[in-house]
């Protein structure tokens, strides 16, 4: 649900012109760094969907943990944005896709992290 949640807010995100919010986008055009934005996504999609579905237990371990810990840096990088001048994001859209995600996120790493004989 989380993966679900954060491919939603990087649409949003095209819409909103996050780029603008990021470090080494500011040289490019909106039209060249909208490219940009979009297509870096592709190798970073693939590569956490590649890690998922690894036959391998400790690749995919630590592919789910890193996104899991990524989204919860975002969604703080969100909160400590808030106030810029080029942020765009609104509620509800903002809220459920970047807080939502870090929440599932959250649950689900506090659940991986439990020793077993606690459950």
């Amino acid at each position: 649900m989380a993966f679900a949640l954060l491919i939603s807010h990087e649409l949003d995100a095209m819409i909103r012109q996050e780029w603008r919010l990021l470090p080494g986008f500011g040289s490019l055009s909106d039209d060249r760094a909208a490219d940009v934005f979009n297509l870096l996504h592709v190798p970073l999609f693939g590569l956490i969907i590649a890690g998922v579905m690894s036959r391998s237990d400790r690749v995919r371990h630590w592919t789910v943990a890193g996104v899991e810990l990524f989204l919860v840096g975002h969604a703080v990088a969100h909160t400590v944005l808030r106030g810029a001048e080029d942020y765009r994001f609104e509620a509800p859209v903002e809220t459920i896709t970047v807080y939502g995600s870090a929440l599932f996120a959250l649950a689900h790493l506090a659940v991986r992290w439990v020793p077993h004989g606690r459950r």
